[in-house]
């Protein structure tokens, strides 16, 4: 890992929690130190992926990438904008087996051949989705076949 590299990436409020179809507005910069490795390209991209049992599966909504003359040093020390509007779906979920997580990501490919990632999680969506220990738990019915808001308190004698 290179620590003559780094970049903060902010989003647009805190916390990053977005609502489908919203227009999400960042700033990044991307600071890289004297002396240390020339970058020849950057791409910022604003993804989801999957993570937890299975494969796991990545979709981009927003791609750009700059070439050599666009990451000369000067430029790079500017705060860079990225805007994009997110879509309606897949929204931000934590399940206990698989997740779905958003991110901004930069990444910088060097002379060298090297490069570097950094993330920044973002949410779309506000709802949070953990499925029951007991899978058997959302069955339980009361006496008129209706599903109860609350557990049932029975008095002790």
């Amino acid at each position: 890992m290179r620590s003559d590299v780094s970049v903060i990436i902010l989003p647009g409020r805190t916390p990053p929690v977005y609502r489908p179809g919203e227009l999400l507005s960042c700033e990044y910069k991307i600071d890289i130190r004297p002396g240390g490795p020339k970058a020849n390209a950057i791409e910022t991209t604003v993804l989801w992926q999957t993570e937890g049992k299975g494969d796991t599966d990545i979709g981009v909504h927003f791609f750009e990438r700059r070439e050599k003359k666009m990451v000369q040093p000067d430029v790079l020390r500017q705060t860079h904008k990225l805007t994009t509007k997110l879509p309606q779906t897949p929204l931000s979920y934590d399940g206990r087996i698989v997740k779905i997580v958003w991110c901004i990501r930069v990444r910088i490919f060097f002379d060298d051949g090297g490069e570097r990632t950094f993330d920044k999680a973002i949410r779309v969506g506000d709802a949070i989705f953990l499925p029951p220990d007991d899978p058997g738990q959302d069955d339980e019915k009361n006496e008129d076949g209706e599903t109860p808001d609350e557990p049932e308190t029975k008095e002790k004698a």
